[in-house]
């Protein structure tokens, strides 16, 4: 798999339904990587510590996605 690329995630496009929780997940940086999974159109992020605002955006870029859970902590 380290063959596919830089961002592994794109070896995932038949990906629909992720739930990464309990991973201490912090910032957009933790979950960038996932714009390249096409087809997640639900995201469980629930039981993470985020709180960059700048997550909106890496949601935002998420095209497929329809669904999402996360408790953040964004002044």
């Amino acid at each position: 798999m380290a063959e596919c690329c830089d961002a592994c995630a794109a070896c995932l496009p038949v990906l629909h339904t992720l739930q990464i929780t309990h991973n201490r997940l912090q910032s957009a940086a933790d979950v960038d990587h996932l714009v390249y999974c096409t087809n997640i159109g639900v995201l469980d992020l629930s039981h993470n510590q985020l709180d960059d605002p700048v997550i909106l955006d890496v949601f935002k870029r998420m095209k497929s996605l329809v669904g999402c859970s996360a408790k953040c902590k964004i002044n």
